[in-house]
């Protein structure tokens, strides 16, 4: 997939001045998956990775500059969270919380906010806020990119992915073990 962008975009390999990367939250596999290819990238081309959270990315596809709740559905009844200000900065660090606490996770919340994101439809209503939601629901490349491209690469350093909750897989024990 990467192979058949860059033809599409004419470009070699060698134009490319960064990498950017989703670190979170989102499924365990793909934020995985997908930090360990900008890694190698990275490695490969010289070049250095720009991270940034997938709620960020959803924030960023809003041209209003109203502030902004992003909410991903999370699946068990839980939403991952967080709001940012009219011109993107994050007013909460992100956090996951259960979709009968949301309302008491969130903080700094303006009434002029939009909602946006997978989870903004069942977030709405608890916030008594039915009318503010917006799309996107998820994150879109062309967006990504152009905020990645506003963001200075921290040279040296690799990101990190980003858990906002437990892994649901549990390591194998045998049913002798006590």
């Amino acid at each position: 997939m990467i192979s058949a962008a860059m033809d599409e975009a004419g470009l070699p390999f060698s134009a490319l001045g960064r990498i950017a990367v989703t670190i979170g939250p989102g499924s365990f596999a793909g934020t995985r998956i997908g930090l360990s290819v900008a890694r190698a990238m990275s490695l490969a081309l010289g070049i250095p990775i720009v991270g940034m959270t997938s709620l960020e990315a959803v924030a960023g596809a809003i041209s209003e500059p109203v502030p902004r709740i992003v909410a991903f559905d999370a699946r068990k009844r839980e939403l991952y969270l967080q709001v940012f200000d009219a011109d993107l900065r994050p007013h909460t660090e992100p956090l996951a919380a259960a979709l009968d606490n949301a309302a008491q996770a969130l903080t700094r919340i303006s009434p002029d906010s939009v909602i946006i994101g997978s989870g903004a439809s069942a977030l709405a209503p608890i916030l008594g806020m039915p009318g503010a939601v917006r799309p996107p629901l998820w994150p879109d490349a062309k967006t990504f990119v152009a905020l990645a491209a506003r963001r200075a690469p921290a040279i040296g350093s690799v990101p990190s992915p980003l858990y906002l909750r437990a892994p649901g897989a549990k390591p194998y024990r045998r049913m002798d073990e006590a």
